[in-house]
């Protein structure tokens, strides 16, 4: 027997542990305990020899019973000639068989019973999801978690006692494939449930962290990481598609658990219950939670339903997207007639049985028959500097310009002439930071060419300067010539997009676009930076994808060179507001003993006149009213034509004030030197455009501190000035530095495919990587995955010779191609016009008010004459002014345009952009050298051999939908506005296309349900509510079939695109007109790609691309009647006899009119008319 000891139970009574005492401990104890001490005591006597009294021996027994039962906890024995001492030596050793079966611990320990803490609400609060995020936790893992409601069994008297103990909730949740389990008390279910999710997190991020998973178990399908309540429901429609209709549901019992409303679910299909049941707080909850746990069971059993789930889920961006009912594709059996002899004739012809894969370039070495610049000869480079010099000698002591010079030395940039030579000459890289006002742009290139000079070598001077747009190249050109006291293409020029007006070779200043040095780089690099002794970024805060692109290729370039011992150009970055360590830190360079140095920096101040700030609270006190009849407003924007631009720069009457509504194009573009005050929005609308989604959005986001130092700026320029910042103090504080690159937030497949070319020894990832702000990892391989699909890219992301030439072309991939496909068809103008106008703004005028709206809408209409497509509105209106300028000149055709809301600038701008990349096509070997001087009608390019069916609208559809593809959508239902394309669900028209028919209310003139359309780009909306198809056009089922997507075979006779659009046929013979159909893609693939595969062979001046090749020929002239026929029997079956009264009558509801004068080319030709 071993004794206890106060020492061990120092919270028990001192009399417990004296044997004499230990009854009255027992006493005390239960009392303080507030429990019934309740013992069985046994004495009994028996006579014994020796007794010293000569009285009997008693023996005494003491059971010590739980309080609330016969349970016996312990007992003792004692013997003694005396009664009293037998009892006290039984207590004795009842409290010894206490202490060893340790319920005397566990009495003592429960002198207070331990109740859980109670859970704040905010942690109830932040929690109150815990459980969905067990179950969508387990069911990434394939499993789903078990969870058991109990009430805690007490394991000592005062927790049996307890009242409160009594009301205790216990949840266990366990997951025993991961090996986690953990049991939690709560004062309420809830509590418990909150109390054990907590933990159960807590051990599942352990787990995870270490890295441990359980024995036995196997990484799941990665479509389990796919399941959560907000997916599984879509799991269950992609189970049904294609299957017998299965009674799916999900019964929901309520009851009353532990004082709580709780839910009991389970999902059942055709009355078999799915999965085990689950318990929430909501129906709700409970649904989400049966849908759950049903789809990770019958995963488990019928994984192929997993993978397909997964599949849907990827195409859709995170969503199931129902497949539309298939479309009814009417084929009648003259048009399979034309669609067999089309296969037979290319077949005889030698159309290749299979479809090979493009193979990487074999040579993507680049022409350099386009050089931009010669090298001069050591003499006459010493020529030219000798002239150079004269001429500089002059301009330095002519008396005449004095006032030249004058103007020149006020400029706080002509103060640091030496720190800037110094710096420029000693470094590769050079950062200058000019404050607005000091001359930056104007005179450190001249102040680099006037150093060289001064040398002796001003021949050798070549210097580039680069600003973001147009307009600053050109002004800042005519500007610097002026100060120059020289003409343009002396020793200054510029060079635009367009219009290249270059200085003469040796010594001198070229202001281009940073897009013109990135072309010339792009074609002749070497060439290029063999001739350049200095290139200048100017604005480079402005962070342009062409900014952040140029300064990779030149870091890179200049590196090569270095190592290679050629001579390396210095590079001078330029702003007024910029973050300098960003920029110095990414040119950094090492100094010879192991470190690296940062590019040096200056700082020139600005002479501009002062600038008083005030910000809204100020702004809101001084507001006064004013005579609003002594105003002028005037626009300043990218889609204002040119000559409305003019107005702003004209001078007011006196007593009128000018007031200039203007984008940000103001910040730099534009300088406006009467202009006294500023008021400033604080916002801007920014372009993002998500690569995965290819869903555009034109965000209004607060403009950066950079912006509005530069917005400030222009109220100073040639007087004292006001700005007026309509935001808070605060606000300003907390603006970003600069506002987000644009490599960041642009489509990147330009980008990718300009690095492939330029770079083919490094991966396109890898170089981006090194980026001064790196665009993300997951948009570039969105970018390359599309260059994959449009075959610019084999799958070792090598250049195709497909892709060779896209490179070259000043368009987006996707259309370059379109372009190829328009050669090889023979119908290259519109291809061409449609291509080059993508990059360009709208041809139609946007008018401001309801009144202009509705005039520019009128005018589209009627260029498209009952055709429901903008594109071709497009086509229409660019050829209308086209024939105007052919026969009346500029002024005859500014003036059609201004009648007829057409923008004449952007008619301009696509014009030449469709001369340029004719011109980059016959470069290459793909038209003949002299395509131009076989031109024969207004708005069309090339020979009539490439443009023999460019009037056919049915083909200018198909290769516009091959162009941009996967740019389509089906509409939902007749009365709705929604349209399904094959990533979104809920797409609508925008309103400025001819086909939106969302306003309509007559549901004859809406387009019916499962018509399909194809549009040039997705935009979300500023509130970021709907999207928006932009310029549309109504395609025949048969267009998307032959030139949409991936098409295959169903097993039911239906053909499918890419998983999403059906085509049920509808003929004679279904089963042969069906696979006619997939037979004839086929072929057109394969002559696609034999087409492709020509290019390899393509030498310019040697053999033309398709030069009288038989399968092109005999194919695309098939397919082209095909097309024809199938339209022509589309519009017989849609609308029979009266199509024609019928449709012009819908036509003028909408705001049509006849058939303008002029407009009955070939654009027309073989068309069908505008739907009921």
């Amino acid at each position: 027997m071993i004794a206890p000891t106060q020492k061990q139970y120092p919270g028990a009574p001192s009399t417990l542990f004296d044997p004499h005492t230990t009854h009255a401990g027992f006493v005390t104890l239960y009392n303080r305990l507030g429990l019934p001490l309740r013992a069985e005591i046994d004495s009994r006597s028996k006579s014994m020899n020796g007794s010293p009294n000569g009285g009997p021996l008693f023996l005494t027994t003491v059971k010590l019973k739980s309080p609330d039962s016969d349970e016996i906890l312990g007992d003792g024995e004692g013997e003694d000639w005396s009664k009293h001492m037998s009892k006290q030596a039984a207590w004795f050793s009842a409290l010894c068989n206490l202490h060893e079966n340790e319920t005397l611990k566990d009495l003592l320990d429960d002198v207070k019973v331990n109740l859980p803490t109670a859970l704040d609400e905010k942690t109830l609060k932040v929690e109150k999801d815990a459980k969905t995020e067990i179950y969508n936790f387990a069911a990434s893992l394939g499993q789903v978690p078990q969870f058991k409601i109990s009430k805690p069994v007490p394991r000592t008297f005062r927790e049996r006692k307890s009242k409160a103990f009594a009301s205790l909730v216990q949840v266990t949740i366990s997951l025993p494939e991961s090996g986690i389990e953990v049991t939690e008390l709560g004062r309420n279910l809830r509590a418990a449930e909150v109390a054990a999710a907590v933990s159960f997190k807590r051990a599942a991020e352990n787990i995870m962290d270490s890295g441990h998973r359980a024995v036995g178990t196997l990484e799941p399908p990665s479509g389990f990481r796919l399941l959560n309540t907000d997916t599984a429901k879509q799991f269950f429609d992609v189970m049904q598609e294609g299957q017998r209709k299965w009674n799916v549901e999900v019964e929901i019992e309520t009851m009353d658990r532990s004082g709580i409303t709780s839910n009991l679910a389970q999902l059942k299909i055709d009355s078999k219950p799915q999965g085990p049941e689950v318990m929430m707080s909501t129906k709700k909850q409970a649904e989400e939670l049966a849908y759950l746990v049903a789809a990770v069971g019958i995963s488990k059993a019928r994984p192929e339903i997993l993978e397909e789930f997964e599949r849907r889920l990827k195409e859709g961006k995170g969503q199931i997207l129902k497949t539309p009912p298939p479309l009814d594709l009417r084929m009648d059996p003259e048009t399979l007639h034309l669609m067999r002899t089309a296969l037979v004739s290319a077949r005889a012809a030698g159309l290749p049985d299979d479809r090979e894969i493009l193979p990487a370039a074999k040579d993507t070495r680049l022409d350099l028959s386009r050089r931009q610049r010669r090298q001069l000869s050591p003499q006459e480079a010493d020529s030219r500097s000798e002239m150079l010099a004269e001429k500089q000698k002059r301009l330095e002591n002519d008396p005449e310009l004095e006032q030249l010079r004058t103007k020149r030395a006020a400029l706080p940039m002509s103060g640091y002439r030496d720190q800037v030579s110094a710096m420029v000459s000693n470094h590769i890289y050079s950062i200058v930071v000019g404050a607005t006002g000091s001359g930056k742009t104007t005179q450190v290139p001249q102040i680099l060419l006037e150093d060289y000079i001064a040398q002796g070598k001003g021949g050798l001077c070549n210097i580039v300067c680069t600003q973001p747009r147009r307009i600053a190249a050109t002004s800042v050109a005519n500007r610097v010539a002026a100060e120059r006291a020289e003409s343009l293409q002396q020793t200054v020029g510029y060079h635009v997009r367009f219009d290249a007006r270059n200085p003469q070779n040796g010594g001198g200043i070229t202001y281009c676009t940073t897009g013109i040095l990135l072309e010339q780089l792009k074609h002749d690099p070497d060439g290029m930076l063999d001739t350049l002794s200095h290139i200048v970024i100017d604005e480079v805060h402005e962070r342009d994808i062409n900014i952040d692109f140029l300064m990779v290729v030149l870091k890179k370039a200049l590196a090569k060179r270095e190592a290679n011992g050629q001579s390396v150009p210095k590079v001078v970055l330029m702003s007024a507001t910029l973050d300098t360590e960003l920029f110095a830190t990414y040119f950094r360079r090492n100094d010879g003993a192991g470190g690296v140095l940062p590019a040096p920096s200056l700082s020139v101040p600005g002479r501009t006149y002062p600038v008083k700030e005030k910000f809204l609270g100020q702004i809101m006190d001084e507001l006064k009213s004013y005579d609003q009849s002594k105003y002028k407003i005037c626009l300043l924007h990218s889609s204002v034509p040119k000559e409305d631009q003019d107005e702003i720069f004209r001078p007011t009457p006196p007593g009128c004030r000018k007031i200039i509504l203007s984008t940000n194009i103001a910040e730099t573009s534009v300088t406006v030197t009467d202009v006294k005050h500023v008021v400033d929005t604080g916002k801007l609308r920014e372009t993002r455009y998500d690569q995965v989604t290819r869903i555009s959005g034109l965000q209004c986001v607060w403009e950066s501190r950079s912006n509005a130092k530069q917005r400030a700026g222009r109220a100073g320029r040639v007087s004292e000035g006001n700005y007026y910042a309509l935001y808070s103090k605060e606000r300003f504080k907390s603006m970003k530095a600069v506002g987000l690159p644009e490599l960041l937030r642009s489509d990147l497949q330009e980008t990718c495919l300009a690095v492939r070319q330029q770079f083919p020894e490094d991966a396109v990832g890898d170089f981006l990587s090194q980026a001064i702000e790196p665009p993300a990892p997951r948009a570039v391989q969105a970018a390359i995955s599309e260059l994959k699909s449009i075959e610019a890219l084999t799958q070792d992301e090598s250049l195709t010779a497909l892709g060779r030439v896209l490179a070259k072309l000043p368009v987006h991939p996707s259309l370059g191609k379109m372009v190829v496909i328009g050669i090889v068809f023979r119908c290259l103008s519109p291809m061409l016009l449609l291509s080059a106008a993508a990059n360009e703004r709208s041809l139609f005028v946007t008018g401001i008010g309801r009144e202009a709206k509705q005039r520019a809408n009128r005018s589209k209409r009627e260029y498209a004459d009952r055709e429901p497509s903008d594109h071709m509105a497009m086509l229409a209106g660019f050829k209308d002014i086209a024939e105007a300028l052919d026969r009346h000149g500029p002024s005859g055709a500014y003036a059609r345009a201004r009648e007829n809301d057409v923008h004449f600038g952007a008619f301009k701008n696509i014009q030449s952009a469709a001369r340029q990349i004719a011109q980059t096509l016959t470069d290459h070997g793909l038209l003949e050298a002299d395509t131009f001087s076989k031109q024969r009608s207004p708005g069309l390019f090339g020979p009539d051999a490439v443009n023999r069916n460019s009037g056919n609208t049915a083909l200018i559809k198909c290769l516009w939908l091959s162009g941009v593809y996967p740019n389509l959508a089906i509409k939902r239902y007749q009365a709705g506005m929604l349209w399904r394309t094959p990533s979104e669900s809920n797409a609508m028209i925008h309103p400025s296309s001819i086909n939106d028919d969302s306003k309509k209310k007559d549901r004859e003139t809406k387009l019916d349900t499962g018509t399909l359309v194809t549009f040039s780009t997705l935009s979300r909306s500023t509130d970021g509510q709907s999207l928006h198809m932009r310029d549309t056009t109504v395609l025949h089922p048969l267009f998307a079939a032959l030139f949409g997507g991936k098409l295959e075979m169903t097993d039911t006779n239906t053909l499918q695109m890419d998983g999403w659009l059906r085509f049920y046929v509808k003929a004679s013979d279904r089963a042969f007109a069906t696979k006619l159909i997939l037979e004839t893609r086929k072929a057109l693939d394969r002559a696609l790609n034999a087409a492709f595969q020509a290019l390899a062979d393509v030498r310019p001046g040697q053999r033309t691309f398709l030069e009288s090749d038989p399968v092109i020929d005999v194919f695309s002239n098939r397919i082209v009647e095909v097309l024809d026929r199938a339209t022509g029997a589309w519009v017989e079956h849609l609308w029979g006899d009266d199509a024609q009264r019928r449709a012009t009558t819908a036509f003028r509801s909408a705001g049509g009119s006849a058939r303008r004068p002029g407009m009955d080319g070939n654009w027309r030709q073989r068309s069908f008319i505008l739907p009921r």
